[in-house]
């Protein structure tokens, strides 16, 4: 099982200090070399979390084009259990909608593929779903912005550049945030 949380910038965000050109050289070298290296069956498991959801299409995709011809062609998916500020669970409603959305669209193309390997993987997709709607723990997102502004002044970096579209969405609730008291964190941690 190879662990890839997301694609380019962003999976070197999430584990630093990894970088996406060697992940992508190793996953090929590993593609090639299955019989060299006596390996019977290689994967990517994903750990699914508040900073990849959104874009974890951008993973699928690039496994089915990535040209591969022994590694599973899509990831296996886990959601983040702890901390709860980084768990799915903590999105706002729009940013629910729209993982949502994009996890359906993909697990629609796995399913109509018609390949037993990649139909077992919907599996994984629905079990992120109801793990997402199974809460709401929004309340959780003042420890979200308090770990984003330490951990980018920490390695000189930014969440808001590796997950532009997160930071849209959480900017544009900032109105419904202001109704649970989550206003001033903005003011705080997210402008």
């Amino acid at each position: 099982m190879c662990s890839v949380d997301a694609y380019g910038l962003l999976n070197d965000y999430i584990r630093r200090p990894s970088r996406w050109s060697d992940i992508d050289r190793n996953l090929h070298m590993l593609d090639q070399r299955f019989d060299e290296w006596n390996v019977k069956w290689a994967a990517v498991t994903t750990t699914v979390q508040i900073y990849n959801v959104l874009t974890i299409s951008e993973l699928f995709e690039y496994l089915r084009t990535a040209g591969f011809a022994r590694i599973q062609k899509a990831p296996q998916l886990v959601p983040l259990l702890y901390p709860g500020y980084l768990s799915i669970q903590t999105l706002p409603a729009s940013a629910k909608r729209l993982a949502r959305q994009r996890l359906q669209a993909v697990m629609d193309r796995l399913d109509a593929a018609h390949e037993p390997e990649l139909g077992a993987l919907t599996g994984s997709i629905r079990s992120t779903l109801a793990f997402m709607a199974a809460a709401d723990t929004t309340s959780e997102l003042r420890d979200f912005f308090a770990f984003c502004a330490s951990s980018d002044r920490a390695f000189g970096d930014s969440w808001r550049e590796a997950a532009p579209e997160l930071a849209r969405h959480l900017d544009a609730s900032k109105d419904t945030c202001e109704v649970t008291g989550i206003r001033r964190l903005f003011d705080l941690f997210g402008e």
